[in-house]
């Protein structure tokens, strides 16, 4: 509860009524779908979760324009398994490793793709990249300017930072590199884009409560 008090209040920076707060949802749902395929269950009602998240990807790229977070989050989580393959003891261990990251990245390869059905297919895309690499925008949009720590919520901020570099420590020592990685990627967003903070609250504080 503490936990989800803190991402909560280092949140609300952006909770505005905008079609942002889907990529929020979304984020939420991948989320949970790629911590449920890592424990085991692979699959709901019968269809395998990897082959879900591109079909919900087809639904975000239509609703906004942050699906790309969906495709960070599964790559993540293919590249984490890679690691995981370069101090594995035995080759079948290694051959294994090798399986669970192929399907990961073909997952977030096939999101990419499913991403491409929107009525602007790949003109979307290039919109979104252009947007975010535009220099003059990015130093003149308030929330595209890194977060002011004399704000009242960057306590908050501050506090998940802490909580995820001890809870990245944690994970790491016990051979999970999934959470380490997605602390390291989104930090580095948030604290470059107070845009990006809400996203970096909402995926880093099941990893801090769950180390706590």
């Amino acid at each position: 509860i503490t936990v989800t008090v803190v991402a909560m209040a280092g949140s609300s920076i952006h909770w505005l009524a905008r079609p942002h707060l889907f990529t929020l949802l979304f984020a939420v749902i991948f989320l949970n779908a790629l911590d449920r395929v890592r424990d085991g269950h692979a699959r709901v009602a019968g269809i395998p979760w990897l082959v879900l998240l591109p079909v919900l990807t087809v639904l975000w790229s239509n609703v906004h324009g942050g699906f790309l977070v969906g495709v960070l989050l599964i790559s993540v989580f293919g590249v984490s398994e890679l690691f995981r393959i370069l101090l594995a003891a035995g080759e079948e261990g290694r051959a294994a490793g090798l399986a669970r990251a192929g399907k990961y990245l073909l997952s977030a390869l096939a999101c990419l793709v499913a991403s491409l059905l929107n009525p602007y297919t790949y003109h979307l895309h290039v919109h979104v990249f252009q947007y975010l690499r535009d220099p003059y925008l990015a130093a003149r949009i308030m929330e595209f300017l890194s977060v002011d720590f004399h704000h009242p919520i960057a306590i908050f901020f501050e506090t998940m930072l802490a909580g995820g570099v001890l809870a990245s420590a944690w994970y790491a020592r016990r051979g999970s590199y999934t959470e380490p990685l997605m602390f390291v990627l989104w930090a580095h967003a948030a604290l470059l884009s107070a845009r990006h903070i809400p996203i970096f609250m909402i995926l880093v504080a099941p990893m801090v409560a769950a180390a706590a």
